[in-house]
């Protein structure tokens, strides 16, 4: 590889890291803006209140808080640790949350980016393309659908953003392991770190809880087929699995589940996962630019990608994992809301997972076709990707490049409307708070209630009794609140 990084003079390079440039310009840095702009919304109050009912900001009150969510809610006992132990409405203010989201994006740019770079350095030729692929991958985990409940939301950001990126994170320690099996003591470092990172990330969303599992099950298999490192891979998921094990079997999830959901059978949940990865598919290479991005990432792979003999590197390996891999995620989602229909939230993470797939079946179907030396010509290549962006137009037309995530950002923020959005809801907030009523009613123009931008919606509502009022009124010691929904009176002046 060195010898071809001398041969790629600067001249060669700048295409790559341009393109790589312009990818993070328009689907990635707009999105950390943003969250300069997002709100508490849904949860977040209740959580902010119950921890200290728990007993505030110590041991005592997460265990208790983590005890009483799993009894009767869920066993996400990690996700609970978090929104309660930072709580950052009540330690810092409104303002903590935006810097916690900031925070999580920063870490899930960096900690997801690092592990499709290391892999693609496996075998591609040039530093500059693995650093292009790991950016356009990213790009697409962020332009498939608006993240708004995964970045933007505080609660959503605990529950699966963050175990999501530490489960990550513990599956590059589990690579560090197995890479430095020779020094025993580092391979038991990464080992231990690998361990404690896939417990905590057991204790996130069941949708993250199955892909982090089904992972390390992966790196399992392969160590007892290559009969290396087996009992390094085996501790790891074991640890992982007693995490995943004590979540799913929380008394919380039957209970929430028998009063909010009915059941359904196993079969029947099987049935509804396989529409909700079929329609999502379908959504993605019809809807969305992602196909553009993907041919994108095939040119680079035939141009740059150096073939590696690995029978366990085959496509139809790779493919199979990676849509077993959306089925496991999304299984117990599907059972547990006993519906084909998916939160948004299980939307955007299911997004994300089909992306990374479709990264690494790209990467192995490469791989294989330059061992058998299949239609290898660059000109061939390049003749066929023209003669497919030809039609883009067509793409254009039916989905607008307005609608790509990343640009409608780009148009909220720069048209003023987060920052309007943000200082209604913020105003009415503060109102709330100094009005020395037992019961409080803020009014709120109409298009800042009904808005549906990028970031979370707070979830406020008109009507006295909705869950999300009741944990405003008693955040700020009131009785009742509600908005009062007005429309806006144009200035004839």
């Amino acid at each position: 590889m060195a010898q071809f990084e001398k041969q790629l003079t600067l001249k060669h390079k700048y295409p790559l890291y341009i393109t790589g440039a312009f990818l993070l310009l328009t689907g990635i840095i707009p999105y950390v803006i943003v969250l300069a702009y997002a709100l508490p919304a849904a949860d977040d109050f209740c959580y902010a209140i119950e921890i200290v009912n728990a007993g505030g900001h110590n041991p005592i009150g997460i265990f208790r808080m983590i005890k009483a969510y799993y009894l009767s809610c869920q066993g996400v006992y990690f996700s609970v640790a978090l929104e309660g132990g930072i709580d950052p409405i009540r330690r810092v203010g409104f303002f903590g949350i935006n810097i916690l989201l900031i925070l999580t994006m920063m870490l899930s740019i960096i900690i997801i980016g690092v592990l499709i770079y290391r892999f693609c350095m496996l075998h591609c030729a040039t530093r500059g393309f693995g650093f292009l692929f790991a950016i356009a991958v990213l790009w697409g985990c962020f332009n498939t659908r608006i993240l708004s409940e995964l970045i933007c939301w505080y609660g959503g950001a605990c529950n699966y953003t963050i175990p999501l990126v530490i489960g990550v994170l513990g599956i590059i320690c589990l690579a560090k392991a197995v890479k430095t099996t020779d020094n025993k003591g580092k391979a038991r470092y990464y080992c231990l770190l690998s361990m404690i990172l896939g417990f905590l990330s057991s204790g996130g969303s069941l949708q993250v809880v199955g892909y982090i599992c089904w992972i390390y099950l992966l790196f399992l298999g392969w160590s007892i087929l290559e009969k290396k490192c087996w009992k390094i891979t085996l501790t790891t998921f074991g640890m992982t699995l007693l995490g995943a094990l004590i979540n799913v079997v929380a008394p919380g999830n039957y209970v929430r589940q028998n009063s909010s959901y009915k059941e359904i059978s196993l079969i029947k949940a099987v049935y509804y996962t396989v529409i909700v990865v079929v329609k999502e598919i379908k959504y993605i290479f019809s809807q969305t630019y992602i196909p553009w991005l993907l041919l994108l990432l095939i040119i680079l792979a035939f141009l740059f990608l150096k073939p590696v003999k690995d029978k366990l590197y085959h496509p139809l390996i790779v493919g199979g994992a990676a849509l077993i891999s959306w089925l496991i995620s999304t299984f117990p989602v599907c059972y547990g809301y006993a519906d084909s229909t998916l939160a948004s939230r299980g939307y955007e993470t299911l997004d994300i997972y089909i992306i990374i797939g479709l990264f690494l079946f790209i990467n192995s179907l490469v791989n294989w076709l330059k061992l058998k030396e299949i239609f290898l010509s660059k000109e061939v290549v390049l003749a066929m990707s023209i003669l497919a962006m030809i039609n883009i137009g067509y793409l254009q037309n039916s989905v607008p490049i307005s609608s790509i995530p990343g640009m409608q950002c780009w148009q909220q923020i720069f048209s003023g409307e987060l920052k309007r959005y943000h200082d209604e809801w913020i105003e009415v907030f503060d109102t709330i708070e100094r009005s020395e009523d037992a019961v409080v009613e803020v009014p709120i123009s109409r298009w800042a209630y009904e808005a549906d931008l990028v970031i979370m919606k707070p979830g406020m509502s008109e009507n006295f009794e909705k869950w999300v009022n009741d944990g405003i009124a008693t955040y700020y010691g009131k009785e009742k609140v509600r908005v009062v929904v007005q429309d806006e009176i144009e200035n004839d002046e």
